[in-house]
């Protein structure tokens, strides 16, 4: 008798979630399993694959996600998990209480998708008797990991190599395209925020200026000029996004422009960012957690690399472009530079060519509509 496919909390799974499950094996299997991976943006949103993999691999597996509390949002509401432990710090005392209420849910299977330190101790804390992580002694991982499974620092995309956790825990191997789930009332919040925009009804270009590493951001003079020949020239609508940090920035592009874009920056969560991508034409900007959250909502990316390998860190899950220019001291991950060569190469006139071209594009989904 085939056993009903599990139905975790949460948002209703999509019917193809539903087939696939239908799909799988017949043996039920209820196996208590903990993913952990704590951040950051983009590196959480790289592994959401695996998730669906473990569900469709154990219908009936109880599966958890621990998250630190600032990425908690691109793993809540997901369909394919039962539960999402929320990490408020990565202090020793917070990861052995954290430990202690681990213990207490009995998982069988622990995988450290981190492969630092905290994220090593918390899953042994767990008390998993199967430790999956990865292969080496990196942050003295192997105190803590008995499955050493998957090679890290290869020339791959990092939700590929995701996978390969899933597959070693028993999980199918998929195209491992991420998915964030949002709900009516973040794309409630989104429609108003961005209602000035849709109620012109140019394409959405979705700017976002920002980043952690003053190396991966570029120009304001370079983002004020391409969005005003955007505006302009070819009747798109600018939203400029960012964080809280990121008023300052996006108030000093504003005024360098002849245009009026709309900023939002500093008023989203991350999930209703996720529904300001639903609603956008494309992404613009560098290679940011939110690069990788439009990636995962399916639209299309404009990114400007720097200092990162795109073959590395690139989007994954819709279509994209990448503006790079080759440099001697290049891809070297610095934080901070003297010359930013590599960001200076790039020019308004190549990004301008780009995002029309990709606004353009007849493959394209179209922006979402309410």
């Amino acid at each position: 008798m085939t056993p009903v496919p599990h139905q975790p909390a949460g948002p209703l799974v999509h019917a193809s979630a539903i087939n696939e499950r239908a799909l799988t094996t017949q043996k039920v299997d209820r196996r208590r399993i903990l993913i952990v991976k704590l951040s950051s943006i983009g590196d959480v949103v790289h592994a959401l694959p695996v998730a669906r993999s473990l569900r469709l691999g154990f219908p009936d597996a109880y599966i958890c996600w621990a998250v630190h509390r600032s990425c908690r949002e691109v793993v809540e509401g997901n369909p394919y998990l039962d539960e999402v432990f929320v990490l408020e710090e990565k202090t020793l005392g917070r990861l052995f209480r954290a430990g202690i209420q681990l213990r207490a849910k009995g998982f069988d299977t622990a995988i450290d998708l981190q492969g630092l330190f905290v994220s090593g101790l918390l899953t042994w804390l767990s008390g998993s008797r199967d430790r999956i992580g990865f292969i080496g002694n990196q942050e003295m991982r192997r105190l803590f990991i008995n499955r050493p499974s998957v090679r890290s620092n290869r020339r791959m995309l990092p939700p590929y190599c995701y996978m390969e956790f899933a597959v070693a825990a028993g999980g199918p191997s998929l195209e491992p395209a991420p998915e964030i789930f949002v709900s009516a009332e973040h794309r409630r919040a989104a429609g108003e925020l961005l209602a000035p925009a849709l109620s012109r009804g140019g394409p959405i270009v979705a700017l976002n200026p920002g980043a952690r590493w003053d190396t991966k951001r570029w120009s304001i003079e370079g983002f004020a000029a391409v969005a005003d020949q955007l505006m302009d020239e070819h009747g798109a609508e600018v939203v400029i996004i960012g964080g809280p940090g990121d008023r300052p920035l996006a108030d000093a592009i504003a005024a360098k422009m002849r245009s009026n874009p709309l900023s939002i920056a500093g008023q989203t969560s991350l999930k209703t960012l996720a529904a300001v991508f639903e609603r956008s034409a494309i992404y613009l900007g560098g290679d940011t957690g939110p690069m990788h959250i439009a990636a995962a909502m399916g639209t299309p990316v404009l990114a400007i690399f720097g200092p990162t390998d795109p073959e590395k860190t690139g989007p994954v899950g819709s279509p994209y472009r990448i503006i790079r220019h080759e440099v001697p001291c290049g891809p070297c991950r610095l934080h901070e530079c003297g010359h930013h060569t590599c960001m200076r190469r790039v020019t308004p006139e190549e990004v301008t060519a780009a995002a029309l071209e990709l606004i353009r594009s007849p493959v394209l989904r179209a922006p979402r509509e309410e």
